[in-house]
């Protein structure tokens, strides 16, 4: 089954099928090596179990949040990820 990782604006990681509605898609691909790949790549939040996007929770703005995102998506596509699909790559 394909699963597809995202978050929303506070940079909280989330995993399902869909992506809902004001949630932004960060990649996708078969679940356990997403899951994988996401938890390597993610901060841990202070309860030790919420992924996080790096730099995003801690961004002053909205700006600074999607500037977070745009650099944590531009580092997961130069990855080898064989399967997993990185969302709104960056160029």
């Amino acid at each position: 089954m394909t699963m597809i990782a995202y978050c929303y604006a506070n940079g909280v990681i989330y995993f399902g099928t869909k992506v809902p509605h004001g949630a932004i898609a960060i990649a996708s691909g078969p679940e356990l090596p997403l899951r994988e790949h996401i938890a390597a790549t993610a901060r841990l939040a202070y309860d030790n179990t919420t992924l996080l996007v790096p730099g995003v929770p801690e961004a002053e703005d909205q700006e600074a949040k999607l500037d977070a995102l745009i650099t944590h998506l531009h580092w997961l596509s130069k990855r080898d990820w064989p399967g997993i699909t990185v969302w709104g790559k960056a160029a």
